[in-house]
């Protein structure tokens, strides 16, 4: 079999969504005819990133942050990939919600990581309130 027996495949399938800590990849396809798959990823270090996939496998440019975009040809379908206000990554597809809270654990260690940050915060204050007391500073 040639290296390159896939390349008459004109559909490949999606790629399967992972959800570690720091950065997760969640996939998922629109079209009866004309099939596109949307990627989203989310990483602490690079944030929000979304392209598509055609049936061909032509990928667009990695859109940052939220972003809303039109694909398709014969069959135009409007995308929109938001984070609402309690910090969840959504997914519209022709108005419609297809995807919600696409990354769980990575909002979850994002909150994590504030709530401690918060604390130790807190605790170094109320250290230094107790000790300009015990000292009388």
């Amino acid at each position: 079999m040639p290296d390159n027996a896939n390349a008459d495949n004109s559909y490949s399938p999606p790629l399967t969504g992972g959800d570690r800590y720091g950065m997760a990849r969640r996939t998922f396809q629109i079209g009866r005819d004309e099939i596109h798959t949307i990627c989203v990823e989310t990483s602490l270090w690079r944030g929000l990133r979304t392209h598509t996939i055609d049936a061909a496998g032509n990928s667009t440019p990695a859109q940052r942050g939220p972003c809303r975009f039109q694909l398709g040809k014969r069959e135009q379908h409007q995308v929109e990939v938001y984070v609402d206000t309690t910090g969840r990554v959504n997914a519209l597809v022709d108005g419609e919600l297809v995807e919600h809270n696409m990354f769980p654990r990575v909002r979850a260690g994002i909150i994590a990581l504030i709530a401690i940050l918060l604390l130790v915060v807190l605790a170094v204050t109320i250290g230094l309130i107790l000790a300009s007391k015990l000292f009388n500073v």
